[in-house]
């Protein structure tokens, strides 16, 4: 099972403060790659539909990569 990288908890926990919304994004993306990486589908889903809060959806192609994420994480949680 693979660790969740402290630096980017610490830095998650500081921008929600701060309500520092691109960062919160950013920060999610990655915890969502990570959790992908590991196969642990729960954790990416729960960062992923996080992530989705704060996606600005003019920005149609972070949005539809996004999407995609999520859609081939559910198709992969539904296999296991």
């Amino acid at each position: 099972m693979q660790k969740t990288p402290l630096p980017i908890i610490s830095g998650l926990k500081n921008f929600e403060e701060s309500k520092d919304s691109v960062d919160i994004d950013y920060c999610c993306d990655h915890m969502g790659t990570v959790f992908v990486n590991s196969q642990n589908y729960e954790q990416v889903l729960f960062y992923f539909k996080k992530e989705k809060l704060f996606v600005d959806t003019l920005n149609r192609i972070w949005y539809a990569s996004l999407q995609n994420s999520l859609t081939d994480c559910y198709i992969k949680n539904e296999k296991l």
